[in-house]
C-alpha cells in the first residue's frame, strides 16, 4: 500500500470531471509516485506527467490565460489539467 498524497486535490477534480478518484491516484502514482517535481525524459512533468505542449492545448480548451508551463509542477494545476484531459478522452 501507499500513502495517498494530494486527496483535496484528487476528490475535488475527479468529483468536478465525474473520474473515479483510485483511477485518479493510480495514474499519479504510475506516472510520478507522487513526485510533484518529477520530469520525464520525454519532458511530461509534474504529478500526471502531462508535456507541456498538452498542457498549453488544456488551458486554451479552459480558457486558462494565466497558464504558464512553470505552473505544471503545482500540484492543483496539474491535477485539474491531468483529470480534465482523462475526462476528455474518455
Amino acid at each position: 500500500m501507499f500513502k495517498l498524497s494530494y486527496q483535496k486535490q484528487v476528490y475535488t477534480y475527479s468529483k468536478y470531471y465525474n473520474l473515479d478518484p483510485m483511477l485518479v491516484f493510480a495514474v499519479i502514482k504510475v506516472e510520478s509516485n507522487f513526485d510533484k517535481n518529477a520530469v520525464s525524459n520525454k519532458g511530461a512533468v509534474g504529478l500526471m506527467q502531462i508535456k507541456p505542449s498538452t498542457a498549453e492545448y488544456i488551458s486554451n480548451l479552459l480558457k486558462d490565460d494565466s497558464f504558464d508551463k512553470s505552473k505544471l509542477f503545482d500540484p492543483d494545476l496539474n491535477i485539474r489539467y491531468g483529470c480534465f484531459y482523462l475526462k476528455k478522452n474518455d
